[in-house]
């Protein structure tokens, strides 16, 4: 029913998603499938997990689960979840939840391996942490990197952290690839970090038609003023797109990568269900500055850079090489 709403916010989850959740925890396989050059394809493989222990390996395509067509079953899966906010939120949406189940059950995936031969791993379901994380490292030139996995606490500490450690970094690449969203509140707080001067944040609009609208606000601290680059992808969704959205509209950062999710529309109130299960209703929409609505849009990146599977093959992150190229390029002006 909810899927009619083509609205990634609004969603009900099971009992078992939700206590998940709540513990910042999911399951998982330890790999990530995506569409890559128009065929399902490992993108990701968890180092130490049973996947990488069975010989699986970023950019191998993906046969069948269960023994069921991989094409079929997302079209299965797809039609089970019904559709988001955008073709391509419904998409990893689904493919997100090919490899979904039971902690402690198994699946069968048969893959082609790097020779094009196939071959079948059975994968056990296994809990994993997924609290917010940053990670941060100097990349060449001096130019700094952060990655920030959700806009929840206590990343937005660490996030500060990191941006104080790196202000003399001569360019900053914030990667928000996967990076699914959080607290609005916290975008608006690591957002004051790039502003001297108060500007617009965006525009909240109720079901009502009431406007709030939010600005930049002064920080204590120091301001980061050097040149930035998001990184963004179809996983980069709600608060992520906000915080590139409005950075990239103030000319405050240039964004590369792959469109966002196009889904940001804000949940105000959890609403609990009979049996533990939870439904969601988004009650505020989102519009920029310049008064562009991203819900269904999602940001469209400066530079496009496409996933490919030859540099997935050979480890190569080519969005995140082609941001490091320009930033030192503008940098050493």
């Amino acid at each position: 029913m909810v899927g009619e709403l083509h609205d990634a916010h609004t969603q009900v989850i099971t009992p078992e998603e939700r206590e998940y959740d709540k513990r910042r925890q999911a399951v998982t396989v330890g790999i990530r499938v995506r569409e890559v050059d128009g065929k399902p394809t490992v993108i990701t493989v968890t180092g130490g997990s049973e996947a990488e222990q069975s010989g699986i390996k970023p950019g191998m395509r993906v046969v069948s689960i269960n023994d069921v067509n991989i094409a079929e079953y997302v079209k299965q899966v797809g039609k089970s979840l019904g559709a988001m906010s955008s073709e391509r939120a419904t998409l990893a949406s689904a493919y997100g939840h090919l490899l979904r189940g039971e902690a402690g059950t198994t699946v069968a995936v048969t893959l082609d391996d790097l020779n094009n031969k196939p071959f079948t791993v059975l994968l056990k379901r296994r809990i994993v942490d997924t609290k917010a994380q940053v990670t941060t490292r100097k990349l060449s030139d001096g130019i700094g990197y952060i990655r920030m996995t959700a806009w929840e606490s206590p990343a937005d500490t660490g996030f500060e952290e990191a941006l104080a450690e790196m202000h003399d970094a001569p360019g900053l690449i914030i990667d928000l690839r996967g990076n699914g969203g959080g607290e609005a509140g916290i975008v608006f707080k690591l957002a004051n970090l790039f502003f001297r001067n108060k500007v617009s944040l965006g525009k909240f609009i109720s079901r009502s038609g009431k406007v709030t609208e939010t600005f930049s606000t002064s920080h204590k601290g120091p301001i980061y003023e050097g040149p930035v680059t998001i990184l963004v992808d179809e996983g980069s969704a709600s608060g992520s797109e906000l915080f590139a959205g409005v950075m990239q509209e103030h000319g405050r950062a240039r964004i590369v990568g792959r469109e966002s999710c196009g889904c940001l529309l804000v949940v105000q109130k959890l609403s609990k269900l009979y049996g533990g299960g939870q439904l969601s209703i988004s009650e505020l929409d989102f519009k920029t500055p310049n008064g562009k609505r991203l819900e269904g849009v999602g940001v469209i990146p400066d530079q496009v850079v496409p996933l490919r599977r030859d540099d997935l093959l050979v480890g190569r992150d080519a969005a995140l090489d082609t941001a490091l190229e320009r930033l030192s390029q503008v940098t050493k002006k």
